[in-house]
């Protein structure tokens, strides 16, 4: 399936602009994901009028929401839930009188998947294209399957007001060793984040956490004097307003601005952030697997402390390896699905 093609047919038929598909493609860099699924979580188009175009792109029948809303029980038990699950399919419609079950997949048609699916199921199949969101929801509705989140997402709510905090308080300059220890004697999300900045503000005066999500950039903690009141979660930095934003995320590699470099990104930084006029400043994402899940922020680097970006990026490296090591350590203590 090819996005570009998908992109322009939707330019085609006025249902996006060239702006909006700019945006979903670079947002889809960040996230991953299927490019008619960005767009719907930018409310660019609906699930009826991206099932339209993808149904039009490979020749099969259209599923719209209202054919995966209310599907009679008798029609999803004609499909076990390990096969649903085992091919992501999700029965719509079926003819007892001839022995057809429709089934609704985000794959084009292939021949040998209808012929595994008949031996399974007994039945004669059709196949017909739904979009990926709409099949995350009617398997998780109507087989109890937890559609895969974006990997990692870093906790908010309780926890950030928890940790995500500002200190004004002369920071403690921790060795290496220490910064290690602090890393690896995490025990969660939030614990790991928050001493993430202890060790950052070894290196600068003021340093900073901002996380991603569908909007932007949004603060996460901080230590020093960076954010107005020192309320570093009403920060806001739209990932769009600023072309070097995005292209330092999708990039995923550190960024050091000194003088008058990245003026633009400058002024978007300090409309949020209080940064003294012409401070140099670095940027570091914070990459999980192969997602970029935040960006650190630094400025007013340490007369005592030698900035060294490349041992400051493999801090955040071993950041990211503890988050993902705690990430999997929940998924391996979560229920097996046989147990709820």
């Amino acid at each position: 399936m090819s996005h570009a093609r998908i992109g322009e047919m939707l330019l085609q038929a006025g249902l996006i602009t060239a702006e909006e598909l700019e945006e979903a493609l670079t947002a889809q860099q960040i996230y991953g994901g299927r490019l008619g699924t960005v767009l719907i979580e930018h409310d660019f188009v609906d699930e009826d009028e991206l099932a339209e175009v993808l149904a039009a792109q490979h020749g099969m029948r259209r599923i719209s929401r209202q054919h995966l809303t209310d599907i009679p029980a008798r029609v999803i038990a004609a499909v076990p839930a390990s096969v649903a699950t085992r091919f992501s399919v999700v029965p719509f419609s079926l003819d007892e009188e001839r022995g057809t079950v429709w089934l609704a997949t985000t794959d084009p048609a292939d021949l040998r998947r209808q012929d595994e699916l008949r031996f399974a199921i007994e039945k004669k199949v059709e196949l017909a294209l739904a979009p990926e969101i709409l099949m995350r929801r009617a398997l998780e509705k109507y087989y109890d399957v937890a559609h895969q989140r974006r990997f990692i997402k870093l906790q908010t709510g309780q926890m950030r007001k928890k940790h995500g905090r500002a200190r004004t308080a002369t920071q403690v300059i921790l060795g290496a060793p220490e910064m290690l220890r602090l890393i690896v004697e995490s025990r969660s999300q939030g614990e790991l984040l928050d001493r993430s900045l202890d060790c950052l503000a070894t290196f600068a005066q003021d340093v900073a956490l901002l996380t991603v999500n569908e909007e932007g950039l949004s603060g996460w903690g901080s230590r020093g004097d960076i954010a107005p009141g020192n309320d570093i979660v009403k920060a806001r930095l739209p990932l769009w307003q600023s072309p070097l934003v995005g292209q330092l995320l999708a990039a995923k590699k550190p960024i050091l601005l000194q003088g008058d470099e990245g003026a633009e990104l400058r002024a978007l930084i300090k409309a949020q952030l209080n940064v003294p006029r012409g401070a140099a400043m670095a940027l570091m994402p914070l990459i999980v697997g192969d997602r970029t899940m935040g960006c650190y922020f630094a400025t007013r680097f340490r007369a005592d402390q030698r900035f060294d970006p490349a041992l400051v990026a493999e801090l955040v490296q071993r950041v990211a390896w503890r988050l993902q090591a705690l990430h999997l350590m929940d998924c391996v203590n979560a229920p097996l699905s046989a147990s709820r």
